[in-house]
């Protein structure tokens, strides 16, 4: 027991990017504790170099991990320092909203910076713009859906673009 070291233990597991935090110990037992808490991922982001990696709800990238984990994805023109800022927001707010977090399946990042919603009911996209505001803009369209959509049809529409206040853009098939 004396020639374990507990801190090395620790040091070398908190190398993995899924880790958040591991604390190694010694029992009076002679037993060897570890307790290790996990980042949680949020989202799957594939970046403008195709290298795929998760962001937790601090905006952290997680890397090496080698299951499957099913989250909405985030693909196009981004880049890893967007991970604290646009991705995190979006993210963060279809993890808190139960409608649009089984609504949104992916996210892609145009080469402005815009991000366009790509959903599983319905066969348009919803081009959002930046992801400022996104409750507004998203509230303002769950409106349209049920109201609007529910009674022209699913699928009349190729394009949203919510991206302005007060107004929803519509672009027919």
């Amino acid at each position: 027991m004396t020639e374990i070291d507990c801190s090395m233990i620790e040091n070398a597991i908190n190398e993995y990017s899924l880790i958040d935090e591991c604390q190694c110990y010694k029992t009076h037992k002679n037993l060897i504790g570890i307790r290790i808490n996990c980042k949680k991922p949020i989202m799957q982001v594939f970046d403008k170099h195709e290298k795929m990696f998760y962001i937790d709800h601090e905006g952290n990238i997680i890397e090496g991990v080698s299951c499957a984990i099913y989250l909405p994805v985030a693909s196009g023109f981004i880049d890893r320092s967007m991970a604290g800022k646009d991705l995190l927001k979006i993210a963060t707010f279809l993890q808190e909203n139960r409608f649009w977090n089984e609504q949104i399946e992916q996210i892609y990042f145009t080469p402005k910076g815009e991000a366009v919603l790509i959903p599983r009911v319905g066969n348009h996209t919803i081009e959002i713009g930046k992801a400022e505001n996104i409750d507004e803009k998203l509230h303002k369209l769950k409106e349209f859906y049920t109201k609007g959509l529910n009674k022209i049809g699913w699928n009349k529409y190729n394009k949203l673009n919510i991206e302005f206040d007060g107004q929803i853009i519509g672009t027919k098939r």
